[in-house]
């Protein structure tokens, strides 16, 4: 019954996927993680994220069926619902293990070194909700 619902999810999480596997290729490929390439690469991501969603929805929106495509049942909220929580709960242990980490052992970060962990760990959080929605629409809740 969701079966586009279900696509959508599944070629945003490989879109996901794929950006942060170039991202993990930047980052770490720089020795110094300070680099004018790396924010433009960071600027391309958001700007290839945000029109990839537009062009993905619009073909969603003119190739599927509109009732079943619009039409947030129980079902969706509830996987929105779970999806969000664990998004939520990957962004609070990353970010303490990362606190944690620096407080024991007393590093002083540059402040790019900071930024590519923080944009790696909204990234983490993203696949994580959406691993979290393909799985549910695919299983089922019970």
């Amino acid at each position: 019954m969701h079966v586009n619902r279900e696509r959508f999810t599944k070629s945003n999480l490989v879109s996901y996927l794929l950006i942060f596997g170039y991202f993990l290729y930047i980052t770490f490929k720089s020795p110094n993680f300070i680099s004018l390439h790396v924010s433009l690469i960071y600027f391309t991501f958001a700007l290839a994220y945000i029109v990839g969603n537009i062009v993905q929805l619009l073909a969603f929106h003119f190739y599927a069926n509109r009732k079943e495509f619009n039409v947030d049942d129980e079902r969706d909220k509830i996987i929105v619902s779970k999806s969000y929580r664990n998004a939520h709960i990957s962004i609070i242990i990353i970010i303490n293990v990362i606190i944690i980490y620096f407080i024991f052992y007393n590093n002083i970060l540059q402040p790019a070194f900071l930024f590519n962990l923080l944009f790696g760990t909204l990234l983490i959080s993203h696949i994580v909700l959406l691993l979290t929605r393909a799985f549910y629409y695919k299983r089922g809740i019970q």
